[in-house]
């Protein structure tokens, strides 16, 4: 939960999307714009011994899509899901790891931005106790409050509570009244 993170990962998808996107035809290449120049420059999609780099791209795109709110990550998601969904049609078995990343955008998610002094160990006993791929987490404390604002500004609109802790959960661009433990948050879940 340390937004250098988060700043480290939309600052290295900029690099994925300046130096390899195929601006003509979508996807993105293996291989750098800037780089030497090559007979070919090859787009792989299907999953070898390690799953395809167009795929962890779209996994990519989308989770930052959900974790900023950023309209321009939320386009650049839906381009390359688009664009694996032609390469996957012929050959869907080829495809797992795209598969999963379709999955993952089709299931219903939520967003969570907790905002707190500091990380409450209730929300970190909850992420542990089990896995929640459909929940993305933002933890807004006074020190990751200026780079959360810059990275996904829409945490601007969340003040941090004098005492306790504030748990913001929206779905599909909507959000429900903030509550103040994490076993409202799981009766919020578990109502869809």
């Amino acid at each position: 939960f340390d937004a250098a993170y988060l700043e480290e990962a939309v600052f290295r998808a900029d690099q994925m999307v300046d130096l390899f996107e195929d601006r003509d035809r979508g996807g993105y290449f293996i291989t750098p714009r800037d780089g030497e120049r090559l007979i070919a420059r090859p787009k792989e999609t299907y999953d070898g011994a390690m799953p395809s780099g167009n795929a962890a791209a779209a996994l990519v795109l989308s989770r930052l899509a959900r974790l900023t709110g950023e309209a321009r990550w939320r386009t650049a998601a839906d381009l390359q899901l688009g664009y694996l969904a032609g390469a996957t049609r012929t050959y869907p078995a080829g495809h797992g790891f795209a598969m999963l990343v379709f999955l993952e955008e089709l299931w219903p998610s939520a967003e969570l931005v907790c905002a707190a002094r500091t990380m409450p160990e209730e929300l970190a006993a909850f992420l542990r106790e089990a896995s929640r791929p459909e929940l993305t987490v933002l933890v807004k404390t006074p020190e990751t409050a200026k780079p959360l604002e810059e990275l996904a500004p829409f945490t601007e609109a969340y003040p941090i509570p004098e005492t306790g802790v504030r748990y913001y959960l929206c779905r599909n661009g909507a959000c429900a009244r903030p509550v103040d433990s994490i076993s409202e948050v799981r009766r919020l879940l578990e109502q869809n």
